[in-house]
């Protein structure tokens, strides 16, 4: 079996990888010569999948392939990975090339919004979907296969390997003042509220495989964020074992919430004020702190379970219309 998945996020391209890697499947990765075809998503060279630099640790079933290589030797399974591919993949590789041989197309969403915003759903036989509202509207135009999938992050990397004190939380969203600019001022502000006595740490632009590290060298994670895909850096961090700290009113109605649970995995507030009493709760006695950590990896590791979700993808693959 082999699948076409572009990479549009390193996490979730990872987790792709070590599912098929599971299932004895083959990930083929778009390489340069796609440049035109697929304008949205990272092209693979050889060696930058051989250095691990973005995509680390190199797995056994992961290869590069050519926009000729697909042609002479079609996949099983292309997915369309992302709104922003789904043109360019329909109109520059799936109807001309692959739609009369016997490839099958298949979509994966994240995000909440994506899915609705499809006006020709004629393609759209095939979806694994992360996001509630996703599948509702999915269910509701009569998609034939829809799999219910939570992509289980890398818990081998991002592991919980002891408890940590200290005053130091992170947050690690990409181009957070740029697109988000109203979130980022807020993190700010309750960055200066509560200087007196905790560190809120911007740091985007960690390098992969050293962001469990950083994961780990935090007493949490700050995740203010209004607009939300599926939300990695929120379980792995959960996943090491450091809870995350949200913006109640950005945290409604995600799918998100499943695993985020309010004095578990994750902590909520409406303003500087409560986030900071949350903030002295967590960190008042540090017996009580370390059970949270300990008990923050445990849960999530239960509710998204790493062998449920390969069984859950393999049904998916073995059902493609």
């Amino acid at each position: 079996m082999k699948i076409i998945f572009p990479d549009i996020h390193g996490s979730l391209t990872r987790t792709i990888a070590m599912v098929c890697g599971e299932l004895g499947y083959t990930l083929l990765l778009p390489d340069h010569s796609f440049r035109e075809a697929i304008r949205y998503g990272k092209k693979w060279t050889i060696p930058e999948l051989e250095q691990g630099i973005e995509f680390p640790g190199k797995l056994d079933n992961v290869s590069t392939v050519s926009f000729q290589e697909m042609l002479d030797d079609p996949p099983d399974v292309f997915f369309v990975s992302a709104a922003e591919n789904n043109n360019n993949i329909l109109q520059n590789i799936w109807i001309p090339h692959l739609s009369k041989r016997h490839t099958k197309l298949a979509y994966y969403s994240g995000n909440d919004q994506w899915p609705a915003s499809f006006h020709n759903t004629q393609y759209l036989k095939n979806i694994v979907c992360a996001s509630t509202s996703g599948l509702d509207h999915c269910k509701s135009i009569g998609v034939a296969n829809i799999q219910d999938w939570l992509p289980p992050v890398d818990y081998d990397n991002f592991k919980y390997t002891e408890n940590i004190t200290g005053n130091r939380l992170r947050t690690y969203i990409m181009a957070y003042p740029q697109q988000f600019r109203g979130a980022y001022d807020m993190f700010m502000n309750y960055k200066d509220f509560v200087h007196d006595k905790y560190i809120l740490n911007y740091e985007p632009n960690i390098p992969k495989c050293k962001t469990p590290a950083k994961m780990r060298d935090s007493i949490g994670t700050v995740h203010f964020k209004p607009k939300e895909g599926y939300g990695y850096a929120v379980i792995e961090s959960m996943a090491c074992g450091r809870p995350v700290f949200m913006h109640r009113p950005y945290a409604q109605n995600k799918r998100l919430l499943d695993w985020s649970l309010d004095g578990v995995t994750a902590f909520f507030s409406n303003n500087a004020r409560e986030f900071k009493e949350q903030l002295e709760t967590y960190t008042r006695d540090v017996d009580k702190m370390a059970v949270t950590q300990r008990k923050c990896a445990e849960k999530v590791r239960e509710i998204v379970n790493y062998q449920e979700q390969v069984n859950n993808f393999k049904q998916f693959i073995e059902r493609l219309i």
